[in-house]
């Protein structure tokens, strides 16, 4: 499933709209465009949208972004599992891939 050109959608509901007609859906992956911050021993992924941010959690490649300090800001496109949210934490993403986004052209 693919969002349309400029839009989004909240990949939370995803597993539900899927069980709603009739069937499953026990993996769901997800890719998603967006600012790498790090917050106290934690990766996030900061996206527009319904949701705000991914917690990057699980597999060896969040690892590996965890040791490079310099992508921290930058743009990346990630792809990766989606897990549900924790009590207020945002929805997790264990990233299977990753790759840096060139910044949007400027307009005057």
């Amino acid at each position: 499933m693919w969002s349309a050109q400029g839009e989004s959608f909240d990949p939370r509901l995803l597993r539900k709209t899927v069980s709603d007609a009739g069937f499953s859906a026990p993996e769901v992956e997800i890719t998603v465009s967006g600012k790498l911050v790090s917050r106290e021993e934690d990766l996030y992924l900061e996206t527009g949208g319904p949701v705000t941010a991914f917690l990057l959690r699980g597999g060896e490649v969040v690892e590996a972004l965890r040791g490079k300090e310099d992508l921290v800001g930058q743009r990346l496109r990630l792809r990766g599992q989606l897990h549900a949210s924790h009590a207020d934490q945002p929805p997790g993403l264990a990233v299977e891939e990753w790759k840096m986004v060139e910044p949007e052209a400027e307009t005057d």
